[in-house]
């Protein structure tokens, strides 16, 4: 028997935030891919339904490795393929969702043409491409207020460290440390909200792009010497994380097809 929605979803999220945590973050100041070397769509793609009475492993869902010429997917929800697509942290920013989003697990695969190796930022207009040819999705963009928290300058001030090179904007998130490179603050603000699992504004006011490294008690973890997230965000960094209403984009499903095109 499969788990129940609210664990299904931790699972995918899981996934994601495993993706996210080996891999550089790349932000929209990136240089974009050349269209000399970026496809516009896969060479081949091949996409089966899962059937639901089928006595499959949740934990057997993955997903392939990055850079690569070959994206596979199996075992997984639409809703995943749209987070990785368009780069959403949480299903939660995914609304009018048509209940069997969540349920109805997919198998995935697509060729990129050639041996080029492409990461999964060149690639997500490639997937948006599959989302619209394949399962006909359509949708709008909505801005709401939902609970989250605002990043602040904790009482005594900012303890970060301005960054000492001009290396690309990067961060790995771990269990008990997040590491991070040449980062602002907005963008700080970003990666915290994966370890505080709602969406994080950035208040700071501060500017310029800080090197640190937080040392935290893994989540569930009473016998650790480390301090929780919150409080090693205030003791290491000087900033906190305050309860507030906050704006999030959410991405509106108008229409989506359960069953793509033929193959």
């Amino acid at each position: 028997m499969k788990p129940a929605g609210p664990i299904r979803r931790s699972i995918y999220s899981a996934t994601l935030l495993a993706l996210f945590a080996v891999m550089p973050f790349v932000f929209a100041q990136s240089a974009a891919p050349s269209a000399a070397t970026l496809q516009p769509e896969f060479e081949a793609v091949s996409i089966h339904l899962v059937d639901p009475h089928a006595a499959e492993n949740p934990s057997r869902s993955s997903l392939s490795s990055f850079p690569t010429n070959l994206f596979t997917m199996r075992g997984v929800p639409l809703t995943f393929l749209i987070q990785l697509a368009y780069n959403i942290e949480s299903a939660d920013y995914i609304s009018a969702m048509p209940g069997w989003m969540e349920s109805q697990e997919y198998h995935v695969s697509a060729k990129v043409e050639g041996d080029q190796q492409l990461t999964l930022e060149q690639m997500r207009p490639m997937l948006q491409r599959l989302l619209e040819q394949r399962f006909h999705l359509v949708f709008h963009r909505e801005t709401k207020m939902t609970a989250g928290f605002e990043l602040i300058v904790a009482k005594g001030g900012p303890k970060l460290q301005p960054s000492k090179n001009n290396s690309k904007p990067s961060a790995q998130l771990l269990s008990n440390r997040l590491d991070v490179g040449h980062m602002n603050a907005e963008h700080i603000a970003g990666v915290l909200a994966h370890r505080a699992g709602q969406p994080v504004v950035d208040k700071t006011g501060l500017t310029g792009n800080y090197d640190f490294t937080l040392s935290y008690a893994p989540a569930n973890d009473s016998n650790s010497s480390l301090p929780d997230f919150f409080t090693a965000l205030q003791e290491q960094l000087g900033l906190k994380l305050e309860s507030q209403k906050v704006p999030v984009n959410f991405l509106v499903i108008d229409h989506v097809d359960k069953i793509p095109t033929e193959n």
